[in-house]
């Protein structure tokens, strides 16, 4: 789970920060959920549970949540997600057995969302399996499929989708993970620098309704690799979507709200069809190019160059700073700065410096 949950919050990162904020929804947020026009109806049925859906009912249909669709196909099996089946999820009987405490249960949170989504074990219903929004890739646009059993694979193939369940735990330190802290409760925390300037250049991922604020909670911790430390909280279905808003989003983490678009019901500020205005372009270049910024990439990055204040007006290519720089001597005797936690490479200097800007040079 160290890359998978890194992932989510890059991609987050990258494809929303070029977003216009929105003020105010002009649609209906649940979007693809409205199911042709059913509304809240399509998955919580007002009686009878499935049947009321015209589906086919079981013992217990519809007792928790008012929960429409059918359960029953998927109790007690047990099916295995990710990285060749590696994060394994048994789902509960809800006939032999009890009913969570809350809707907010991640077990019922996996096995409502695979009762329309599985399309394996559990039928597709009134699912077309596909999505009613478009991706576009090197030209091409398409509709991704949303059935996991059976997305055209081999059928009850789960290892090609993300991981959820017990076992799909997020790790905190190490070469892998954010700098973030594990808290006895189970909650996470970014209190390094670099989990810091994430929250500034794009919100809190890990309160209100961020997808770190949205885990599984389970108390506790455990040593991960290579010196992290591994989250007992796990991720369900809903920790990284919010079924209940496809397009919107609200990234205040309290009080009143900021709404930003989204995509697919992304629990976070997504929008992968605008491109980045150049300062969100910035951020991106200078942390592919800062560490090592001889080192070619597949992508066009350039080399940082901090433009002093002493040398003017920034010019055109030169993007403004209001940063200062702490700077000390090394032993080669160049100076490390620090840009958004990453040491970029300076001119020999010995006192703290104002830069008026940074260019972005071709790589050598």
């Amino acid at each position: 789970m160290k890359r998978t949950a890194i992932a989510l919050l890059v991609i987050l990162a990258v494809a929303g920060i070029a977003a216009a904020q929105v003020t105010s929804p002009t649609q209906d947020v649940l979007g693809a959920h409205n199911v042709y026009g059913r509304g809240c109806v399509a998955c919580h049925a007002p009686h009878s549970g499935a049947a009321g859906n015209g589906g086919k009912t079981s013992a217990s249909s519809g007792n928790f949540a008012l929960w429409g669709e059918d359960m029953s196909p998927l109790y007690g099996q047990t099916l295995n997600f990710g990285n060749s089946g590696s994060f394994s999820v048994t789902l509960p009987n809800y006939i032999t057995g009890s009913y969570p405490s809350s809707p907010e249960d991640g077990y019922f949170g996996i096995i409502t969302c695979l009762s329309c989504h599985d399309g394996n074990l559990a039928k597709s219903g009134m699912m077309k399996g596909t999505t009613v929004e478009t991706v576009t890739i090197a030209g091409a646009t398409f509709n991704p499929p949303t059935l996991l059993g059976n997305d055209g694979s081999t059928a009850g193939n789960y290892m090609n989708d993300h991981p959820v369940g017990p076992s799909a735990n997020v790790g905190c330190g190490g070469p892998y993970n954010w700098d973030c802290t594990i808290n006895s409760d189970g909650s996470i925390s970014f209190s390094g620098p670099n989990g810091k300037q994430f929250i500034t250049d794009y919100y809190d991922v890990t309160s209100g309704s961020g997808p770190l604020a949205n885990l599984v909670k389970v108390a506790g911790s455990k040593s991960g690799y290579a010196g992290s430390t591994t989250s007992n909280s796990w991720v369900s279905c809903t920790t990284c979507h919010d079924q209940h808003n496809m397009q919107y989003f609200n990234t205040a983490a309290s009080g009143s709200a900021v709404i930003k678009p989204t995509r697919f019901f992304v629990r976070g500020w997504y929008d992968p069809g605008t491109r980045p205005p150049a300062t969100a372009r910035l951020s991106s270049a200078v942390a592919a190019t800062a560490a090592n910024p001889t080192k070619r990439t597949a992508r066009p990055f350039r080399r940082p160059k901090l433009i002093p204040s002493g040398e003017g007006t920034p010019s055109p290519g030169v993007w403004p700073l209001a940063i200062q720089f702490n700077v000390s001597e090394t032993a080669e005797g160049r100076a490390g700065k620090n840009f958004s936690g990453f040491a970029v490479g300076a001119e020999r200097a010995s006192k703290p410096e104002k830069f008026a800007g940074i260019r972005l040079e071709p790589v050598a």
